[in-house]
């Protein structure tokens, strides 16, 4: 029986003997109430770090139970079921509170140990302000002498709640109107100040009153968090990304979306190309790494180019990286995954912007329709095609039957009826076009005329989350899309047209101390049109051929396939130092590729110290082939699944206050990998491929009030052998060294100044030189002047 329930009976006995008292006494007695419960109280704020793993846009609200002795000192203190707080901010919190004192509860004045929920707040604009959220701000006290003053947002006068005021070594909370009190101040000169707040600050005279201006963009906005993955076994090798403020990283185009170049293990992306803009993890190819919008699958993250994300920064509330090693919630991929969170839409007023630049004009627009729902729109056109032609000159040898050119677009509703339940609607779509006309023959394909890429897709999805009692949670996703990619390069033509349902529905139970688990469902179902008229598809390695002396497939296919996984994943807090993981996932694939397969993840976590704390991780993968590979006309629908066997090994040093230490050991083992027979054999591929992937990466971090800055740096080899008894050799998305060096410093008077390096090895190719002229083709064929993959680009800087 928990302390609640204990109450409850004690009040009902004591309410029950009284009344049967009453029966049996005269009339006229007067009847003694029950002893009355005052709960417990904290006695001082909470002491929390001064950097911490939130959002600074909005409120977030952690809900923790704790219970407090009879001395007001806590002997538990535990997340309730209902939080969906990050697990970093959990730990943060549950350390400050475990170091609290409470006055502790009493009934009839005896001390009383008791279970309590303490929700613990974060304010918007100022995440490194903690206070227990109150449903009434705090009674501002009479000042008889002392000082009084308001906090406001600086521009819009708007009343800023619930956040710290310091005058000497005394503190108090604003209340909800702003408000602030000193009592019992000696006469004289003061500084009051909103502490992290560099222009929050002001000198008065005692008694006085004073005006505190708190910029939105103050100091703590423009800082970015890094947050590394060795702190849980839930995801050991995880890197979360609050990018509230990532658009003020340099070199990024003003995209918080585009930190994902500057984190440890992605390879540097390409920047021109088919594959431009893909991100290649840990040496694995970008289509071994899978993207989502709040869970939910997602076509592309940037346009071509690598220029833009598809998604407007304003709406990107949180990027989550996994270099691998991730939890069995996710499958189908042998890489990483990136999940985008979208920041909820401001509640209290109209809010939009306007957004002019030499890529793209944009706008946004949100507002609040009703105390439940707040809906919103943007829209993105690029202008590159418009001033394109004039860079390029007459005389550059093409010119653009349609230059490069995208849009995107979102529509959005929220709805927040209160507590943890919120519902989450978009549509959403992007369109890329470029047309390429040459003025001179190619000489590998003097038959062609130029290139043609199309790429689009338009989304419509649903993400809700409901608590179906304090213990269990429930979270649902259904999303629905068309995409089609269409790439003419020359005579060929290929054009690829989906519809995917995805429908996800996971639950979340807590209701065992120090035990949480989590299982789910992902059911897929596609329908897909192929149209091609194409060479042979260049795969992993090979030498690119000229299209004309290439066997040609001619195909106009269409069908259905899908998926159904179901997976399941506990965690278990062995002490306050030991946590253990384990997952399973359940994959299984049909349609034109059938096969099922299951996912394994286990995971060790020791806390060392408060500053050290190390993982273990190691699991299997599978990963469907490409669609082309298994294609009943083109590919080999006898083929498996490729195959990952992986140990992660991490460490995780906090040293001083500003700075910390992440590191990551990896090795993967790969097989089943998909690879090309030779010309004439009964089937295009097979699963003949192995391969291994091993290195390092360092994440070193400073998170100073001044300057916030990281380094990420990986060092990593990839090496595959195609067939049994072939010379190994690399991936061809291999890069040795990547480092990226970050910076920001907060000059004062709204000023920032911020700059980024970048280094990364050249990625591998296989040197070639001419071989034949192929008369009937009349094109020059190009045959290996080395081993494959024995030559390296340049590096890049």
């Amino acid at each position: 029986m928990n302390g609640r329930a204990s109450i409850v009976v004690v009040v009902a006995l004591v309410v029950s003997t009284c009344l049967g008292a009453a029966r049996a006494a005269p009339p006229k007695r007067t009847e003694v109430p029950p002893p009355e419960v005052v709960p417990p109280a904290l006695l001082a704020p909470l002491e929390l770090p001064t950097a911490l793993p939130a959002r600074r846009d909005r409120a977030v609200t952690l809900r923790m139970v704790v219970t407090v002795g009879v001395d007001g000192v806590p002997t538990e203190v535990v997340a309730a079921p209902s939080d969906t707080s990050s697990e970093a901010l959990r730990q943060v919190v549950i350390a400050a509170l475990e170091k609290a004192r409470f006055r502790p509860a009493t009934r009839g004045g005896e001390p009383l140990a008791v279970k309590i929920s303490v929700p613990v707040t974060v304010g918007a604009g100022a995440s490194s302000v903690w206070r227990l959220e109150r449903r009434e701000g705090e009674p501002v006290p009479t000042v008889e002498r002392g000082v009084e003053g308001r906090v406001v947002e600086r521009g819009t006068r708007r009343p800023v709640a619930g956040v710290a005021v310091k005058l000497g070594d005394r503190e108090v909370l604003s209340d909800e109107d702003g408000r602030f009190a000193f009592r019992d101040v000696p006469r004289g000169r003061y500084v009051v100040e909103v502490p992290f707040f560099a222009d929050a600050k002001g000198t008065v005279q005692v008694p006085g009153t004073i005006t505190l201006r708190v910029t939105p963009d103050a100091l703590r906005e423009y800082r970015t968090r890094i947050t590394g993955g060795t702190t849980s076994t839930s995801d050991a090798v995880r890197i979360r990304v609050p990018v509230e403020r990532a658009r003020e990283i340099a070199g990024s185009s003003g995209d918080p979306l585009k930190v994902l170049e500057s984190l440890p293990g992605l390879a540097r992306p390409a920047a021109a190309g088919p594959g431009a803009g893909e991100i290649a993890v840990r040496g694995s190819a970008p289509e071994d790494t899978k993207t989502y919008v709040e869970g939910m699958p997602l076509l592309q993250l940037y346009h071509f180019g690598n220029v833009y994300s598809v998604l407007q920064d304003e709406w990107i509330g949180e990027i989550d990286f996994r270099a691998g090693g991730f939890s069995t919630e996710y499958g189908d991929a042998l890489g990483g995954m990136v999940d985008v969170t979208l920041a909820d839409l401001k509640r209290d007023g109209v809010h939009g912007h306007g957004d002019v630049n030499v890529y793209h004009v944009a706008g946004l627009v949100t507002a609040p329709v009703s105390e439940d729902w707040t809906i919103g729109a943007a829209v993105r056109r690029s202008w590159v095609d418009a001033i394109l032609g004039g860079i390029l000159g007459d005389d550059s040898g093409f010119r653009f039957s349609t230059a490069p050119r995208y849009y995107d677009y979102q529509v959005r509703a929220d709805y927040h009826p209160g507590g943890t339940t919120r519902l989450k609607l978009l549509a959403f779509g992007s369109d890329d076009e470029i047309v390429v006309l040459g003025e001179r023959p190619d000489a590998s394909d003097p038959n062609g005329s130029g290139f043609a890429f199309g790429r689009f897709f338009h989304q419509v999805q649903a993400t809700s989350t409901l608590d179906l009692n304090p213990e269990l949670q429930l979270a649902l996703g259904l999303a629905t899309s068309y995409q089609q990619i269409t790439v003419t390069p020359g005579t060929s033509r290929l054009q690829i047209t989906f519809d995917p349902v995805t429908l996800r529905a996971d639950l979340d139970y807590r209701g065992v101390s120090k035990l949480r688990v989590r299982g789910g469902l992902w059911a897929e179902a596609t329908r897909f049109r192929v149209e091609l008229n194409v060479p042979r598809p260049t795969k992993e390695g090979q030498v690119q051929l000229p299209s004309e002396v290439l066997e040609r497939f001619e195909v106009a296919e269409e069908g259905l396939a899908g998926r159904l996984d179901a997976w399941g994943e506990a965690t278990w807090e062995v002490s306050d130092a030991v946590s253990l993981s384990g997952g399973l996932r359940v994959a299984s694939w049909y349609g034109n590729f059938q096969a099922v397969a299951p996912d394994l993840r286990v995971a060790l976590g020791w806390k060392a110290s408060d500053a050290t704390r190390l993982t273990l991780t190691t699991g299997l993968n599978h990963q469907a082939p490409s669609p082309d590979e298994s294609a009943e006309s083109i590919g080999n629908t006898e083929l498996s699944p490729e195959r990952s066997f992986y140990v992660n090994v991490g460490a995780s040093q906090r040293i001083g206050e500003w700075l910390s230490l992440e590191l990551q050991g990896f090795w993967k083992s790969l097989d089943q990998l998909v690879v090309g027979t030779a010309y004439g054999d009964d089937v295009p591929y097979d699963n003949a491929g192995t391969g291994t992937i091993f290195g390092g990466e360092a994440l070193l971090r400073l998170q100073h009030p001044v300057v916030d800055a990281w380094v990420a740096y990986t060092l990593s080899r990839s090496r595959r052998v195609d067939r049994p008894g072939e010379e190994e050799r690399f991936f061809s998305f291999d890069q040795t060294h990547v480092l990226a060096v970050v910076a920001g410093v907060q000059l004062g008077a709204g000023w920032r100044f911020g700059a980024r390096v970048r280094y990364a090895t050249g990625n591998p190719f296989t040197p070639l030189e001419p071989a034949y002229f192929d008369a009937g083709s009349n094109v020059w064929v190009p045959r290996a002047a080395g081993a494959a993959l024995s030559d390296r680009a340049p590096a890049f800087f």
